[in-house]
């Protein structure tokens, strides 16, 4: 993934309530709140961005796009 999909990926973990920085890098932080995600969604847990991941993510468009995740 490159830092912009990366961005993406925490802004919307961000917006579901998973706690990550937004800076476009795949950092613990990120891992972590991926590992969450995947756990929450009933799915392999590997804290990486693997396509089973980015797809739930994208179903849940609709709860994320368009929230503020300025804390």
């Amino acid at each position: 993934m490159d830092n912009q999909a990366i961005r993406e990926l925490q802004t919307a973990l961000s917006a579901l309530g998973f706690d990550c920085l937004i800076n476009g890098e795949l950092d613990q932080a990120t891992r972590l709140a991926i590992e969450d995600f995947q756990r929450n969604e009933r799915l392999a847990v590997s804290g990486e961005p693997d396509d089973e991941t980015i797809a739930a993510i994208e179903r849940l468009r609709h709860a994320w796009e368009g929230k503020d995740t300025r804390t």
